[in-house]
């Protein structure tokens, strides 16, 4: 197979001013989906978003700091911006923005309630006793989940947007009915009168007023290449922490040597990106506990490891900024008390001194490679299977990655932990991987090459028990952007492709190209067709993606008998042939799965 080293880059600007590059946030906002704001050309965004104080609410610094995370794990979960005001508006009437736990002396727990007092001991911002009720949305316990979960805001907000998504049409209803339709309130019209609150913090949490402009193809691209520069920080906000310098120590609670330095510090310190970088977040290593954060600096080699928070407020993928809040300090995993264990593992390797190394670096720069991509990339797609192994599955996503593709595509991943996967394959790769149902495809890119500076998931279909969602990243590198839609079409028979499925979500993914399109962003989309790509007839792709001036490789290739054995050329991609050209393509031996990988290098036509 073809390698290259970076995706489509376009000699000459665009001929068409109708596909100047537009502010990203439009784009999201025209598109229905949500915008995972990572931060375009270096600017801040992507974890807990910094939410400044709206005129005429006194709000303290941990109310917006909370409201922060409440936003921060909508958009890292891919909810549209909808959703984040509904919960912004609950989480106002039902605590203000604080963190409650519950003494239990209110005198009306059921029986099941019973040492809900427990919750005093974890992290708090405010004591309340109204029944079982706990945390920022005052949740039932135990029917919620955990006392652990429901007390650590952003687990609270997760469970609230997977609530809110399973309410029958809630898009349709207004906030305050959306919000009493997951809450089930005594006071059902009680969250109208925070809705105005929610749009002002969402607005300056940088929602859909924010303007975030990023080189697409040849334009300007001054700003591609800043990504990770900035300055080294110290890993904790404030002053009030001690570093142990306790590198290379040994002690009873570490098998080996100790790898990093504790910074001790009181729980729920904020800890902050020591460098700018792409985020990890790892939930494979227990002694870390639930969460192990890393940070890759890019080209300078820099990869900081965090461990022991008590709640994290990034995604894998993520891009962060130098001293952008990334989690808060716990006692999680193997850990005797609250502090932050920090390491350094130059190219990610062995670790070295933190210690040493934060005295050497801190106010300098991480230096950024200026090195010259290529034209041409290998973009590949390719089906999981829901029917293997968790064992299987991993082999296969480790072969296709050892291929080295600049982008993987993959359908019918599910729920399986491709954090995890491509953690144990060599090279450096950002997963956007959807949470819950929404996560049944999934895309992986080369963090070598590329940035992500905006990412989202489209609504496709409610197919039997599966839901399809169309994932979608910009992928910026050093001379510009685009996006990759990735596409999971339900399996039809030639003579089926006018059935209701194949139109409801041929509509949505055609509607969702033109509106790319118009907003000056036309994506490159691969994924399972679900029915011969290159098939003609009314409802077939071929057909369809004429209208926002696609065609696909398989009209301009053969790179095999076909992808599927009972669908022919059912896998494969579409894209602009104003913009780009396929100029090799091909298929990998057939997988577990039943479908072919297939793969196209792909090369700007200006």
């Amino acid at each position: 197979m073809q390698r290259s080293t970076s995706l489509l880059i376009v000699a000459g600007v665009l001929g068409l001013a109708a596909f100047t590059a537009l502010p990203l946030v439009m784009v999201m906002s025209v598109m229905g989906g949500s915008a995972e704001t990572s931060g375009s050309c270096g600017k801040p965004g992507g974890g807990t978003v910094v939410v400044a104080a709206p005129e005429g609410y006194d709000l303290s610094a941990r109310q917006l700091e909370v409201a922060g995370v409440v936003i921060s794990t909508g958009r890292a979960s891919g909810q549209q911006d909808r959703a984040l005001l509904v919960a912004l508006a609950v989480a106002s009437q039902e605590s203000r923005f604080q963190n409650y736990a519950n003494d239990g002396r209110g005198g009306d727990l059921a029986p099941e309630q019973r040492g809900i007092a427990a919750s005093l001991r974890l992290p708090h911002d405010a004591v309340g006793t109204d029944h079982g009720s706990l945390g920022v949305f005052q949740q039932q316990w135990p029917w919620w989940g955990t006392m652990r979960d429901l007390m650590d805001p952003a687990s609270a907000a997760e469970k609230f947007y997977s609530a809110l998504n399973e309410v029958e049409g809630w898009e349709g209803m207004s906030i305050g009915e959306a919000g009493q339709a997951v809450q089930r309130s005594a006071f059902p019209d009680a969250y109208d009168d925070d809705v105005a609150l929610a749009r002002k913090l969402l607005a300056a949490a940088g929602g859909t007023d924010t303007v975030a402009e990023v080189a697409y193809y040849g334009s300007t691209a001054e700003c591609a290449n800043t990504v990770f520069s900035g300055e080294v920080v110290m890993p904790l906000a404030g002053s009030g922490y001690v570093d142990a310098k306790n590198f290379g120590k040994s002690g009873s609670r570490w098998t080996k040597t100790h790898t990093g330095t504790d910074f001790s510090s009181a729980c729920g310190t904020p800890v902050l990106a020591s460098t700018g970088g792409t985020i990890t977040v790892r939930t494979d290593q227990g002694w870390s506990g639930r969460w192990l954060v890393t940070l890759d600096a890019g080209e300078s080699g820099v990869i900081t490891w965090y461990a022991h928070m008590q709640s994290v407020s990034v995604a894998s993928g993520d891009i962060v900024s130098p001293g952008q809040p990334i989690g808060a300090v716990g006692s999680e995993g193997n850990s005797t008390g609250c502090h932050l264990h920090f390491e350094v593992r130059p190219d990610g390797g062995d670790p070295i001194n933190p210690s040493v190394w934060l005295a050497a670096n801190v106010g300098k720069t991480v230096p950024v490679s200026d090195t010259t991509a290529d034209a041409s990339a290998v973009a590949m797609t390719a089906q999981v299977g829901a029917s293997l192994s968790a064992k299987e599955a991993a082999r296969l996503v480790g072969n296709l990655l050892r291929r080295k593709p600049d982008v993987l595509l993959l359908q019918e991943v599910e729920g399986r932990n491709l954090d995890v996967m491509v953690q144990r394959s060599r090279g450096r790769w950002g997963v956007w991987h959807p949470a819950g149902a929404r996560g049944s495809s999934a895309i992986i890119w080369d963090r070598n090459q590329f940035a992500v500076t905006q990412r989202g998931n489209a609504f496709g279909l409610r197919d039997g028990n599966m839901e399809r969602w169309m994932p979608w990243v910009v992928l910026q590198s050093q001379a510009g952007a685009i996006p990759v839609l990735n596409v999971h079409m339900p399996d039809r028979a030639p003579g089926e492709l006018a059935s209701p499925e194949i139109k409801s979500m041929t509509r949505r993914y055609v509607n969702l190209i033109s509106e790319m399109n118009a907003a000056g962003l036309p994506p490159i989309v691969g994924g399972g067709w679900g029915h011969p790509l290159d098939h003609r007839g009314s409802w077939t792709p071929t057909s369809r993606l004429r209208e926002v001036g696609m065609t696909t490789n398989w009209r301009h290739g053969d790179p095999c008998r076909g992808t599927s054995p009972e669908l022919g050329r059912a896998d494969g991609f579409a894209y602009n042939p104003g913009y780009l050209a396929a100029v090799d393509q091909g298929c990998l031996d057939r997988s577990p799965s039943g479908h072919r990988a297939l793969w196209v290098a792909i090369r700007p036509t200006g």
